[in-house]
């Protein structure tokens, strides 16, 4: 869960503004931060920080992104 933590935080951070503000209720910002932590070791990791992300912020990510790409999806010709 960890590495895929990563990678959803060094996407979040080469998501173009305009996308991100499609997706307001996702925190971008804390996202890529977390992906920081992760990645540099700046804090030692614990496992209530990554269950509360995997709990809290993941699905808000799942859903505002699966719904941004059905809504791209119908928009093509």
């Amino acid at each position: 869960m960890v590495r895929n933590l990563e990678i959803i935080g060094e996407a979040a951070k080469h998501l173009p503004k305009d996308v991100q503000a499609m997706m307001p209720k996702v925190e971008w910002s804390k996202t890529a931060a977390f992906r920081d932590v992760i990645a540099h070791g700046y804090f030692k990791l614990n496992v209530h920080s990554i269950w509360d992300v995997t709990r809290n912020n993941v699905p808000d990510i799942s859903k505002s992104v699966k719904k941004l790409l059905t809504q791209l999806r119908n928009d093509q010709p």
